[in-house]
């Protein structure tokens, strides 16, 4: 019994060293970008479509009813989300990076598959 504990001990540390690892490989802007996607696809949306990143900020409420008309509506509201959530200093990322686009995605993606596997 004893080393069956040990095992999985050993097996959880060596998971745990991984993940830090992987962390400090990250840039400070990366890691930012990380935790606010994983935020945001666990409190607002973990489902959205990667034109609503990198545009500029609509002109809409993201509480506004009216966001659920159209398909244009939904990703401009869903935009407007993003900008209202993020800090402010990050909104030129939002609004042009690939590389910000691309690591969203990845995060909301991971959310995503999360939710739908429990």
């Amino acid at each position: 019994m004893r080393n069956a504990e040990l095992s999985t001990r050993l097996r959880g540390k060596s998971k745990g060293s991984q993940k830090s690892r992987k962390k400090e490989n990250l840039s400070g802007l990366d890691q930012r970008t990380s935790r606010y996607a994983k935020l945001f696809g666990v409190m607002h949306e973990p489902f959205i479509d990667k034109t609503a990143l990198l545009a500029p900020r609509p002109k809409v409420d993201s509480t506004n009813p009216g966001r659920y008309q159209s398909d244009l509506s939904k990703i401009q509201g869903v935009t407007a989300e993003l900008y209202e959530m993020l800090p402010e200093d990050m909104h030129d990322e939002l609004q042009s990076s690939t590389h910000f686009q691309s690591q969203v995605s990845a995060q909301l993606k991971t959310i995503s598959f999360m939710l739908l596997r429990y």
